[in-house]
């Protein structure tokens, strides 16, 4: 089976062409609006973009050089891919979709490259699930309404499936130092995972977790990435330990977010006409 014989079997089962078709944001003096890739070209718009923004914004292309200009793997011909469009043609934002039951038939998740996520698995056997990954955002357009545009087709997405759990790897930036501990302490603290989920990392990040009292909370949230802040507001929990990722200088999360956590409100917001700039605030 190709690539665009997946996709488009994919989108039809679930008719997912049409409840991702229109859902438009104005920004920057033009709109984006977001629905899932119809084809290979398409796919191969969003591994560019996604070249662009892990390789290029982040000087690692002549260290790692690829001379597709693509961040590509093998999971990318199995998943749906969410893009955000600015205008008509130019993809600027993207996330990519694994559904569990296509997991389940022998491709795996991504994120058990990074974690060992069995226990996990085995608390949700019964759930339907959702990998979540390969998130970004070209820079002129990182702000809360594209984080919102991708999060309203995710959310009819999720809807369309009966999606239970959604699931990923999340990045914080670099490798080590103290503001990196104390944001891994403080989602450690005030967003972890139940252990008895036995969720745990190939490669552990060994620094000590700064303490509250050492850098004010605050300060710590202020820091983050927006797409952990956007996860920690609709309610999402994370793994105490972390994934070295010395080529791409991050650090990565396990991070889970069950539908059942997700307050009502953020519900309502995420169904609505809405174009408010920015998701309610806790």
């Amino acid at each position: 089976m190709t690539m665009h014989q997946t996709i488009t079997a994919h989108q039809s089962s679930a008719g997912l062409l049409q409840s991702l078709s229109g859902r438009a944001v104005p920004l920057l003096g033009s709109s984006v609006h977001v629905r899932l890739a119809r084809s290979a070209d398409e796919i191969a718009a969003a591994q560019r973009l996604r070249y662009r923004v892990f390789y290029e914004a982040r000087g690692l292309a002549e260290r790692l050089p690829n001379p597709a200009a693509r961040d590509a793997d093998r999971f990318d011909i199995h998943c749906d891919h969410l893009l955000a469009f600015s205008g008509e043609r130019e993809v600027v934002g993207t996330y990519r979709l694994l559904p569990g039951d296509t997991a389940r038939r022998g491709v795996g998740f991504y994120s058990e490259q990074e974690f060992d996520i069995t226990g996990f698995l085995s608390v949700h056997r019964s759930a339907s699930l959702l990998e979540l990954g390969r998130s970004c955002v070209l820079e002129p357009y990182r702000t809360k309404r594209t984080i919102d545009a991708l999060w309203r087709g995710i959310s009819e997405y999720v809807s369309t499936r009966s999606i239970d759990v959604m699931f990923g790897c999340v990045s914080l930036p670099g490798t080590c130092g103290n503001l990196l501990e104390a944001q891994i302490g403080f989602l450690a603290r005030a967003a972890a995972l139940p252990s008895h989920w036995n969720v745990a990392t190939h490669a552990l990040h060994s620094g000590e977790h700064a303490r509250f009292e050492e850098i004010n909370d605050r300060h710590i949230f202020a820091s983050l990435p927006p797409l952990v802040k956007a996860y920690l507001r609709l309610g999402a929990r994370f793994s105490t330990s972390a994934f070295i990722d010395r080529d791409l200088d991050v650090t990565d999360l396990f991070v889970v977010l069950r539908l059942a956590d997700i307050g009502q409100r953020y519900r309502d917001y995420f169904r609505s006409d809405s174009t408010s700039p920015a998701m309610p605030s806790r």
